[in-house]
């Protein structure tokens, strides 16, 4: 196509067409003289106020306290209470009241003597030096000659208080300390004196628990006992020895008697050893014959009777030894236990008594000592003067400073320059405001474009023809018409098949039922491949169904992970410039239509022809307004109107 140089023009009924460019320079010199104006009016004032403020002065003086709560201890590190109590004191209304008067009495400056109180405190300000005592005054004012006098005048009066208050302090500290010395006095010897009637009272002859007598006859009887009791278990165990061994037919006699037994033993085996002897060569009978050998077996059998009644008396004897043994140990511990009963509760009385005891004893120790600490308090208040030790100490005085500290002229007058720039600024904007007409804030410069090939120079156009004028280089499109029209089948195959991806892709949302804003604000998220639809967020939230083109073009951008070639999306105008370029390309006249606006008119008539609901359209395509809804009532067929699951929502061509 063959473009031609652009003209402009602002069309007005009564004046014709103008060149907004006159307008635009009596409006800007307008401003400029307004700037101008407000900009040096109110910088001239700025600047004088600035310049005209009086200098400020300052002196400094540093002061050392020592601020403890009695005369006789030093102040510790962290005594910050009362080093604010000294703060306090140093700018206190009394000390500022006499500061006041003595200048006033004592000076011979006409404006001094009409100083106030208030103007006083106004010049003082304390700063404390942080982890230390040291306290810095300041005074700041526009009288140099005045600011060292009242500082020094407050400082010498705070030391002379000072003085008087330590000496009231340590006649108070002397006092208060010899009243606790004998109030100690008088609890330590209540203690002594408690101590030693409980001692008496409850035959407490020891400081030491054990060596009083009813814990030492407790210890020796757990003594004797644990004595007594090893000694029944030892009876115990022998007396069970026995009767095993007396169960088992082990010969269990007395140690006298072991001897013989064992002889009868030995006997009784000789002759039995014999008698087999003679079994074995002759006949009983035989051996009743022989006078010498017939006594032989009686012999034996008295041995055997006697042995076993050596026995039998044995272990009588043994096992009553050792019975009674047992008896007379498990006697012993049976009265040592009983002893230790009857002594039980007297030891639990006692060892209560001798914690009471051991408790009065640490109280009388504790008074001791503080007694002690007392002392030595005294006595060191008796031999030493606090009240010649200075408590403050002036560190530096202050001094005539006639090097002013403020104030800060340059940033005062950078400060003004801003303020009256942003006032010249504002004052413009505001007057912009306030005088503009509403008709022409309304009115839109009307452009002309080339596409329309007519000679404009020095001619009244046609106010009707302007407003159908299109200007492509700026993405504006024509008006909608007011009556909806549904493009063909054919004219829609021309426009995507001329389309590059991005109007392709468009067009192909368009006919899903999105409008162009939507699709302007489109994110790969908003995407499922897996299930063909796409979710529209927003008041009139939905899922559009994707058809077998669209969804080709989707999954291929999903895959790539971005949906446009310059991988950013394109705004309304860049959407509808692209399609107003395929439907030029494809050679299809849309009058005073935009491509968006045709294709979406389309798909709404498409699902309106299939007896759609008209209340229900705002559920696919997005917001309709109710006289929208009613420009495709003519589209509706005369039945009962469907739901949106009774029609088919997806676009042939896609």
């Amino acid at each position: 196509m063959r473009q031609k140089s652009r003209l402009e023009y602002i069309y007005h009924p009564e004046q014709g067409f103008s060149d907004p460019n006159d307008q635009s320079k009596n409006t800007l010199s307008t401003r400029l003289k307004i700037f101008a104006a407000v900009f040096l009016t109110s910088l001239a004032i700025g600047l004088a106020y600035n310049y005209a403020r009086a200098p400020i002065y300052q002196t400094k003086a540093t002061v050392l306290t020592s601020p403890s709560a009695t005369i006789d201890q030093a102040s510790g590190d962290a005594d910050l209470q009362r080093a604010s109590i000294e703060q306090e004191k140093l700018l206190g209304f009394d000390l500022l009241n006499e500061t006041l008067q003595q200048i006033q009495s004592s000076s011979n400056n006409p404006d001094w003597s009409k100083l106030t109180l208030s103007k006083i405190r106004s010049l003082l300000s304390l700063e404390a030096v942080e982890g230390t005592h040291l306290l810095h005054l300041y005074a700041t004012g526009d009288d140099p000659e005045l600011l060292p006098l009242v500082a020094n005048t407050l400082i010498d009066l705070y030391v002379s208080k000072h003085t008087v208050t330590v000496e009231t302090s340590t006649q108070d500290t002397y006092q208060m300390v010899s009243d606790e010395l004998a109030n100690l006095d008088q609890q330590v010897t209540d203690a002594r004196t408690e101590l030693e009637d409980f001692r008496n009272k409850n035959d407490i002859s020891s400081l030491s628990e054990t060596e009083n007598a009813l814990p030492a006859t407790i210890k020796n009887l757990n003594k004797s006992y644990d004595e007594a009791n090893s000694e029944f278990l030892k009876a115990k165990a022998k007396l069970d020895a026995i009767d095993l061994a007396i169960a088992n037919g082990q010969t269990v006699v007395p140690n006298q008697e072991q001897k013989m037994l064992t002889e009868l033993e030995k006997r009784y085996q000789q002759l039995s050893e014999q008698l087999n002897e003679f079994d074995q060569r002759y006949t009983r009978d035989y051996l009743a014959l022989q006078p010498s050998l017939k006594y032989l077996p009686e012999q034996i059998k008295e041995l055997e009777i006697e042995i076993k009644s050596k026995r039998r008396q044995g272990e009588k004897i043994v096992r009553s030894l050792a019975l009674r043994e047992y008896q007379a140990a498990q006697q012993v511990v049976n009265k040592i236990q009983q002893q230790l009963n009857n002594h039980r509760n007297n030891a639990v009385k006692f060892t209560n008594l001798f914690a009471q005891h051991e408790a009065l004893a640490a109280d009388l120790e504790s008074l001791e000592i503080l007694r002690r600490e007392v002392q030595d308090r005294f006595a060191k208040l008796s031999s030493k003067n606090y009240s010649k030790i200075p408590q403050v100490n002036i560190v530096e005085r202050a001094s005539l400073n006639k090097q002013a500290i403020g104030p800060d002229y340059q940033s005062g007058a950078l400060i003004t320059l801003i303020v009256c720039l942003l006032l010249a600024l504002f004052v413009v904007w505001m007057n912009d405001y306030l005088t503009a007409h509403p008709e022409q804030n309304q009115s839109e410069p009307i452009h002309v474009s080339p596409l329309y090939e007519k000679n404009v120079i020095g001619a009244r156009i046609d106010e009707a023809k302007i407003e159908q004028a299109v200007e492509v280089e700026n993405g504006e499109l024509p008006a909608p018409d007011q009556t909806p029209k549904s493009l063909s089948s054919a004219h829609l195959e021309q426009i995507l098949d001329n389309a590059e991806s991005g109007a392709q892709l468009t067009s192909l949302l368009l006919l899903s039922g999105m409008t162009l804003e939507e699709i302007a604000n489109l994110g790969l998220e908003q995407i499922n491949i897996s299930e063909a639809t796409i979710e529209v967020p927003g008041h009139f939230k939905r899922l559009i169904p994707i058809g077998p083109n669209l969804l080709g073009i989707l999954t291929a951008a999903v895959k790539n992970g971005y949906l446009w070639h310059n991988q950013a999306n394109p705004s309304k105008e860049m959407l509808n410039a692209m399609l107003f370029c395929t439907a030029v390309d494809a050679g299809i006249s849309l009058s005073s239509k935009s491509p968006a606006a045709a294709i979406r008119e389309t798909y709404i008539i498409y699902l309106v022809e299939q007896g759609i609901r008209l209340a229900l359209l705002n559920q696919a395509v997005g917001y309709l307004s109710p006289v929208e809804l009613t420009k495709y009532a003519q589209f509706s067929p005369e039945t009962e109107g469907l739901s949106i699951q009774q029609i088919e929502l997806l676009y042939p061509l896609c």
